[in-house]
């Protein structure tokens, strides 16, 4: 899937060159990881996960794929990134960026976008 939209492109490859955005990018292209899981494969300080992932699920980029409820109460949410794959390259004189998404989470976002309510002021 190719992305057209010109404001979506500057995010993401502002978050690729970003070196925890784009490794929080990576280790969740896969698979769904938790804010400690991450904190602890790359040893970005856990003020700094929680920041930077905030940020991505703001620019859609990543996403809540499952909330984990504790048998103590508590809840934690596992995150997963919007693709699974990212290919930039420059073809025919032009800046491409293709995508394959993460259905999932995509279908997710879509969802909670589109389940605003709607009102005419």
């Amino acid at each position: 899937m190719r992305i057209t939209n010109p404001a979506l492109i500057q995010v993401l490859i502002k978050a690729l060159a970003d070196s925890n955005s784009s490794n929080i990018l990576a280790l969740t292209a896969s698979r769904p990881l938790s804010v400690m899981d991450i904190v602890e494969r790359t040893n970005i300080p856990i003020s700094s996960a929680y920041r930077r992932i905030s940020q991505l699920e703001e620019q859609g980029l990543i996403g809540v794929d499952r909330t984990i409820v504790t048998p103590e109460g508590k809840s934690y949410n596992k995150y997963k990134a919007s693709f699974s794959q990212v290919t930039v390259k420059f073809q025919d004189g032009e800046f491409l960026v293709e995508v394959i998404p993460n259905k999932k989470i995509v279908d997710r976002a879509a969802r909670l976008f589109f389940s605003f309510d709607r009102r005419k002021d």
